[in-house]
C-alpha cells in the first residue's frame, strides 16, 4: 500500500470500511441466525489450533531458548491465557452480533488494477476495492471482520520497519486507524464502541498468533529468511497484547481512547525495536527500480493490490524483458 513517497491510498481503507460498516449495521431478524451455520464446526476446528499455539508457551523446552512471545504469554499466566481461548472459542460460534464475512484478510480482497507495470507509482484512479470469497459469511462476533483486517498490514509495518523505512511503517498504522474511524463513524449498532473495538484487537490477535506461530502468509513479506524470527516475535508479542485486552482483563477499565492508545504505543514499540539504527530516508524512486531492486516492494504491492501471487510474477517477467533489452542497447 505505501509507494514510495506517496504513502497509503487511504480511498481504499475508507471504501472497506463503508462496505463492512453497511453489512454489521444490518439489523439480524431470528431467520438470520440460520444462515450458513454450516460453517461454524469449521470455526470450532479453527479453537484447536489457538489451544496449541496458546499450550506451547508453557512447554518446557531445556534446549530452546525461550523468546520474547513466551515470556509474555507466561508473565500473562496460562490459566488466564486459557480462560482467554475458552472465551474466544463461545464467542466465534454462539455470539450473533451481526452478519460478517467471516474471512476478511487483504488476501481475499482485489482493488483496482494499476495503469500499467511502468506505471506502479500510480494508484488506481477510483481507489476501488472488492472483498471475495464469501462461502464464511454467517452471523456472528461484531469484531471478526475488522479484526482480520489488521494483522498482514502489520505484518508489512513490521517489515518496512525492519528493512530501515520507519515512515512506510507508520503509514500503515494510520492506515489502519483511519480504517477505525471511518468504519466506527458508519456502523449503527446496540453495542458500545469500545467493545466493538475491543472485538477487533482481539480478533486481530489470533490471525497474529497465527503469523507467529506457522509463518503463514509472511512469505511475501519482503525480508531475508534470516531475519523472519525477528518479525514473527514482534507479531507474537502485539497478539498476545491484543488477546489480553480483547478477550481478557487487560483494558477492563479503559475507555476507548485509552484502548487506541495502547493499540499504537503496542505497535509503534515493535516498529522502534525492529528499525535499524540507520533508516531509509524514502524518496522517488523510477518505476524499475522499485519493481527490481525490491528489498520493501514487495509488500507494498501484495498489500495494495490485493493481487495474486501470479500477477507478481508475470510482472517480474515483463521487468526481466524490459532489463535485458536495456542492457542490449548498451
Amino acid at each position: 500500500v505505501v509507494i514510495d513517497n506517496i504513502g497509503m491510498d487511504m480511498r481504499v481503507g475508507e471504501k472497506l470500511a463503508h462496505s463492512l460498516a453497511a453489512l454489521h449495521s444490518h439489523r439480524i431478524q431470528d431467520d438470520d441466525l440460520a444462515f450458513n451455520q454450516e460453517m461454524k464446526p469449521f470455526f470450532l476446528d479453527l479453537c484447536t489450533f489457538v489451544k496449541d499455539i496458546v499450550s506451547g508457551f508453557f512447554v518446557d523446552n531445556d534446549t530452546t531458548e525461550i523468546d520474547r512471545p513466551t515470556e509474555l504469554a507466561r508473565s500473562l499466566g496460562q490459566d488466564a491465557l486459557d480462560a482467554i481461548v475458552q472465551r474466544y472459542c463461545h464467542d466465534v460460534v454462539y455470539r450473533n452480533d451481526c452478519y460478517q464475512h467471516g474471512d476478511c484478510h487483504v488476501f481475499n480482497m482485489l482493488v483496482g488494477a494499476k495503469p500499467s507495470i511502468e506505471m506502479l507509482e500510480q494508484f488506481d484512479p477510483r481507489g476501488d476495492v472488492c472483498v471475495v470469497d464469501w462461502e464464511m459469511t454467517y452471523v456472528g462476533p461484531i469484531g471478526k471482520d475488522v479484526g482480520f483486517l489488521h494483522p498482514f498490514p502489520i505484518a508489512c509495518a513490521m517489515a518496512h520497519a525492519l528493512n530501515g523505512d520507519h515512515s512506510a511503517a507508520m503509514d500503515i498504522i494510520k492506515f489502519l486507524e483511519n480504517v477505525w474511524e471511518t468504519y466506527s463513524n458508519d456502523l449503527s449498532t446496540k453495542l458500545e464502541l469500545v467493545d466493538v473495538y475491543k472485538s477487533v484487537l482481539a480478533y486481530a490477535s489470533v490471525i497474529l498468533l497465527f503469523y507467529y506461530d506457522t509463518g503463514v502468509h509472511l512469505e511475501y513479506l519482503s525480508i531475508d529468511d534470516g531475519k523472519l524470527d525477528r518479525v514473527k516475535a514482534s507479531l507474537g508479542v502485539i497478539g498476545l497484547k491484543f488477546i489480553h485486552w480483547g478477550f481478557g482483563d487487560g483494558a477492563v477499565d479503559s475507555s476507548l481512547e485509552d484502548i487506541r492508545l495502547m493499540f499504537r504505543r503496542a505497535v509503534e514499540e515493535e516498529i522502534q525495536l525492529l528499525t535499524p539504527i540507520r533508516v531509509i530516508q524514502r524518496g522517488r524512486r523510477s518505476s524499475m527500480l522499485r519493481a527490481s531492486g525490491r528489498r520493501v516492494s514487495d509488500a507494498h504491492l501484495y498489500l495494495l493490490g490485493g493481487s495474486t501471487r501470479q500477477s507478481l510474477l508475470d510482472a517480474d517477467a515483463v521487468i526481466a524483458e524490459i532489463a535485458e533489452a536495456e542492457e542490449a542497447d548498451e
